[in-house]
């Protein structure tokens, strides 16, 4: 499982797939650079173990080659054949005594050359990276986003948010993306996401409620509060659970 993230919110979760490559920019003589930084063995189910960064810059030009390097030395490590339910990179740091130190040799052996030392990085200050809620894009437009109901849609809630978001807010297009799949409209004219709209956000499939302050949606039920976080929760079998 591979992961490039450039979003300054990280809303691909790096630190859980077996190879992470989040966007970072350093100096060199002056001059900014971008680049990756690099992190492996991340992985949840069972025994969850986040991603090792190693001490490593990838240049744009090297992405390719340390994936391919990566991607031998699991293949070739024989202890992840001896159980199906192992045959993950985080059990060669959680059963057999790896380091991030002894990963990243074993990688520079593989791939023929040294990787400079990492830049600093400014990982996100919060769990919660899906960009619910309402956020400037710019003097003039705004992004909406909000998670779907119990992760549920029919055929016919899609068609509504996007007649939504031609005809009340404006925007040019809609969007299902993410890891946890929320609903995106990008491009939103100011003035144009009023409480009102909470009406036409339950009937696209997303039951929200508009709390008053900006970037507050919450989904119907919960009590809105000046300074509350938008409500993650779904509707489970076995009543109001987290999501992640």
């Amino acid at each position: 499982k591979i992961s490039i993230a450039g979003c300054h919110s990280w809303c691909s979760y790096p630190e859980i797939n077996d190879i992470g490559l989040t966007a970072v920019t350093r100096r060199i003589a002056g001059k900014p650079e971008t680049g990756f930084s690099l992190r492996v063995a991340g992985g949840l189910s069972a025994e969850p173990y986040l991603g090792a960064r190693l001490n490593a810059f990838v240049r744009w030009n090297q992405v390719v080659p340390v994936i391919k390097g990566i991607a031998e030395l699991f293949r070739d490590s024989e202890v992840l054949r001896e159980h199906r339910e192992r045959a993950r990179l985080k059990f060669l740091f959680l059963r057999h005594g790896w380091t991030a130190e002894r990963f990243l040799a074993e990688l520079h052996d593989r791939i023929g050359l040294t990787l400079d030392p990492a830049a600093e990085e400014h990982p996100p200050d919060d769990v919660y990276r899906d960009h619910v809620g309402i956020h400037a894009q710019d003097t003039a437009l705004r992004s909406l986003a909000a998670m779907v109901a119990r992760g549920r849609n029919t055929p016919r809630e899609p068609a509504l948010l996007m007649r939504l978001a031609d005809l009340q807010f404006r925007s040019a297009q809609a969007k299902c993306k993410g890891v946890a799949q929320r609903r995106n409209l990008p491009a939103v004219a100011s003035g144009h996401h009023e409480p009102q709209a909470g009406a036409a956000w339950s009937d696209a499939g997303l039951r929200l409620l508009w709390s008053g302050d900006e970037g507050q949606l919450l989904h119907a039920g919960q009590a809105a509060g000046p300074g509350r976080r938008p409500v993650r929760g779904r509707r489970g079998r076995a009543g109001w659970h987290p999501c992640r």
